[in-house]
């Protein structure tokens, strides 16, 4: 590794775009997510491509005019949602090479990133309605090992967690004797215990009592074909072609994590609850997942508004003290 005081940006060794030092140093960077910042593996699987695209347009190193070029690139094929995934990137990695290896190189980058501004990004994910959201968990054959399998990840994946947070549990994190999951690595390697409803239950009991029989001796709770944990890639496009099927389009299993927020805020969940279950610090995060509909911002006025109890007796008159003040103004 490289010693701080004799690192430098410039462009040297080549690898795939990326110069010996910077590949050293992104090396290191990945490292220090997964075992500093408790990033998920398959999160970290992301930024990979983002940081290698970024080095092959700054011509092995990181560059103000290069990250000014990677995002002139970047209005022209992504949409503006991805553009601002791909600054927060970078932002994490400059951060981490000014902050933590003290590389003043960089800081002049990394302000510039701060102030780059890029195009809004609006959200258009929206939340299953809970008619879809049954259509779909219910449409794997639960007479299969693999549709059984299916059926409970789908439930639960509407019980709030991540995609990645299933996969990493284990046959005695799911205790259904008390109805919880238990999530010992959640994002930012946070644990959280999560309710399951009595209606998933018995459905994860029959699984259990398959898994136990046809995998005694495997740990996790989600064995694949070929011994270890199934990998995320082959359970996402499993759980996308059960929603075609199911007749609701193309959905990503994350939109069930989204669904779940919005259908217990319209039920009268509390909102610090939904924060809690979804395993957030922040609620302005939460806030994102509800994706409440104006009808219900309408009832909340209409039935809980304290002025809607406090009704007084119109006036019959017309005011004139200051009236002609008023019009003035206008």
């Amino acid at each position: 590794m490289p010693q701080d005081g004799n690192l430098s940006p410039q462009y040297s060794e080549t690898h795939n775009g990326v110069n010996g030092d910077m590949e050293s140093l992104l090396s290191e960077f990945y490292d220090w997510l997964l075992c500093e910042q408790g990033v998920m593996k398959h999160s970290i699987a992301v930024y990979r491509p983002v940081l290698r695209d970024l080095i092959m347009v700054c011509d092995g190193t990181i560059t103000n005019e290069g990250v000014r070029e990677f995002f002139r690139q970047g209005l022209q094929k992504h949409k503006p949602a991805t553009l601002k995934f791909r600054k927060a990137v970078i932002h994490r990695l400059l951060h981490w090479l000014t902050e933590i290896r003290g590389l003043s190189e960089y800081e002049g980058v990394r302000r510039m990133v701060e102030r780059l501004k890029l195009p809004r990004a609006t959200s258009d994910r929206k939340a299953l309605s809970e008619k879809a959201v049954r259509q779909w968990i219910r449409q794997p054959n639960i007479h299969t090992w693999k549709g059984l399998q299916d059926r409970v990840v789908l439930e639960l994946l509407y019980c709030g967690l991540r995609i990645g947070e299933v996969v990493g549990l284990d046959k005695p994190d799911l205790d259904l004797e008390e109805g919880y999951a238990h999530i010992r690595h959640g994002k930012g390697d946070k644990e959280r215990w999560v309710r399951l409803p009595q209606g998933a239950l018995p459905v994860m009991g029959q699984y259990i009592a398959n898994l136990l029989r046809a995998y005694p001796r495997q740990e996790c709770l989600l064995p694949g074909t070929h011994g270890g944990r199934i990998g995320e890639v082959t359970l996402r496009r499993r759980l996308q072609s059960h929603a075609v099927a199911a007749g609701i389009g193309k959905q990503i299993p994350h939109i069930l994590r989204h669904s779940c927020a919005t259908h217990l805020s319209e039920r009268g969940a509390p909102p610090l609850g939904i924060q809690k279950l979804l395993g957030h610090d922040d609620f302005n995060t939460t806030r994102r997942y509800l994706h409440l509909s104006r009808k219900l911002a309408d009832t909340a006025i209409d039935d809980f508004h304290p002025r809607n109890e406090q009704q007084e007796r119109l006036l019959e008159f017309m005011p004139t003290e200051g009236l002609e003040k008023v019009q003035n103004t206008y």
